[in-house]
């Protein structure tokens, strides 16, 4: 006989409860007769998983905010990196996230199809106001191509390219391609109180839409939303309610099933979106002209303006789960009221990426240039000459944190889905890459099958 003992042991260096607590350790032995031949000694097989998360733990060390200035935007020295917070946070549970200029939080999950422009096998952009990737065929195909530091460019003449950016102008042999199938790419936003992850994708999947189609009441401030005009007894509970989808939530449950079907049981049932409709205890509180209300036309202001305008301090936690908080029926916690596990991201999230309300701020991860809602309401305004208005708040094309209207459709969307805890990382390696380590060009590539 022979005994063996196998001890496996917490890093000692580790301060914090680590996401992944269950791993399955294989270890093959090879038996032989001993006759006194010589036995070459094996190496233990460890076969488990690589989870999303481990990896995510793996290639960061997370910081404490305790020094981060919430009131500024993020920098070098307020903040850059993989943070953990346990404060304000779901039962108070540790909760990692991104912040700032981060460049290894790419995730590739699922797939898309785009129309592409490239010149030798590399994405053609157009310069023309802005610079454009996703190229239409005449912009593609009618002017020659500007070569810029490795980059290709058309929509410049000959003497704007040369002269200005110090550019090779080349022939014309830009080629349009339609409808190719490419990797979704992803940016990681944070690892969830539950050990999931949420996503949200790269860019803009629709360049302008209105978060609700109608604004003249406090109801339009919701993801989902109740009756208008109330008054008196449940006024608030009555235009709160979840009964009515707003505009924007029926174009994600659209999106879903156009794109995630396919990967559902990769995305978590279990957690959920905010949307967060709390008001004041009492009036003029939290801005000098709140009712407090928060139905009809009456002034109100929602608990992300105080907690971003007055107190300066984000938060993960949904103050009221059971209305406020989106899941799907088979959840056990939240108002269990969407169809699809899809949302946005909130304004409280926005900030902890990095963002302030209006100061300017494309050093955060979350920058595109593009602007995009997110699910959290700001105020109703029941004083506007111009008429009542509910207002949500966006990141806008000027990377900072705004207020509009909510029929305003300058602004785009940019689903989020969180990710089981489960969700593995491929072990296939992409060309080039030595291990998916979340940068760009070896994103973590999730195993869909």
């Amino acid at each position: 006989s022979k005994t063996i003992k196998i001890k496996i042991e917490y890093d000692s260096s580790v301060t914090s409860q680590p996401t992944d607590t269950t791993k399955t350790l294989t270890v093959s032995i090879k038996a032989v007769q001993d006759t006194g031949q010589t036995i070459t000694n094996q190496s233990p097989s460890i076969n488990q998983p690589t989870y999303l998360s481990s990896s995510i733990l793996r290639d960061n060390v997370a910081q404490a905010d305790t020094n981060i200035d919430f009131s500024e935007v993020s920098s070098d020295t307020n903040g850059k990196g993989l943070y953990y917070t346990s404060t304000n946070t779901e039962n108070n549970a540790a909760t990692y996230y991104f912040r700032g200029d981060v460049n290894n939080n790419y995730v590739k999950f699922g797939t898309q199809t785009k129309n592409t422009c490239t010149y030798e096998g590399v994405d053609v952009a157009y310069m023309g106001d802005e610079t454009v990737y996703d190229l239409t065929r005449e912009q593609c195909e009618s002017t020659a191509v500007c070569s810029i530091s490795g980059q290709y460019y058309v929509g410049l003449e000959e003497e704007l390219c040369v002269d200005m950016f110090e550019g090779t102008y080349t022939g014309n042999g830009a080629i349009y391609t339609e409808n190719v199938t490419i990797d979704r790419l992803w940016r990681i936003v944070r690892i969830n109180e539950d050990g999931s992850i949420r996503l949200i994708t790269n860019d803009n999947v629709e360049s302008g839409t209105s978060f609700n189609a109608e604004v003249d009441d406090n109801a339009y401030v919701g993801y989902m939303y109740g009756s208008t005009g109330q008054s008196g007894k449940n006024a608030y509970e009555l235009t709160h309610e979840n009964t009515n989808n707003s505009y924007i939530k029926d174009y994600l449950d659209e999106w879903y099933e156009d794109n995630l079907n396919n990967y559902a049981s990769l995305i978590s049932a279990e957690t959920g979106f905010c949307n967060d409709r709390s008001i004041a205890p009492s009036a003029g509180l939290w801005f000098s002209s709140d009712t407090a209300l928060g139905y009809g036309t009456n002034v109100t202001y929602y608990g992300s303006y105080n907690r971003l305008i007055n107190l300066k301090k984000p938060q993960f936690a949904c103050p009221n789960e059971e209305r406020d908080l989106f899941t799907i029926s088979t959840s056990s916690k939240g108002n269990k009221a969407l169809a699809h596990s899809i949302g946005l991201l909130t304004v409280d999230e926005a900030i902890y990426a990095g963002g302030v309300v209006e100061k300017y701020n494309d050093s955060m991860y979350l920058a595109n240039g593009n602007g995009f809602w997110t699910m959290s309401p700001t105020n109703f305004d029941g004083t506007s000459s111009d008429g009542f208005y509910a207002f949500g708040w966006c990141i806008s094309e000027w990377d900072y944190l705004d207020d509009l209207a909510v029929f305003d459709s300058s602004v785009g969307v940019r689903p989020v889905v969180n990710l089981k805890s489960t969700v593995e990382v491929s072990t296939k390696l992409p060309e080039g890459c030595t291990k998916l380590d979340g940068t760009e060009a070896c994103p973590y590539i999730i195993k869909t099958n």
